[in-house]
């Protein structure tokens, strides 16, 4: 499992639907952000697929 790939790949593909859906959105606020939250929502998924949800290290806390 490459898990860097993947968060590129949703970061990249939420970029690219943005332009597809608003080609005259240039805002970076508005495209960086949707790309922000795909990538958040892929990091998540992997933390529940290797069963990590709701684990913390007590130092990073």
């Amino acid at each position: 499992m490459n898990v860097s790939t993947e968060l590129k790949n949703a970061y990249s593909e939420a970029i690219r639907k943005h332009f597809e859906e608003e080609p005259e959105s240039l805002d970076p606020r508005a495209y960086l952000q949707k790309a922000k939250d795909a990538a958040k929502e892929m990091a998540k998924s992997k933390i529940r697929m290797v069963g990590s949800e709701g684990k913390v290290v007590p130092q990073f806390v």
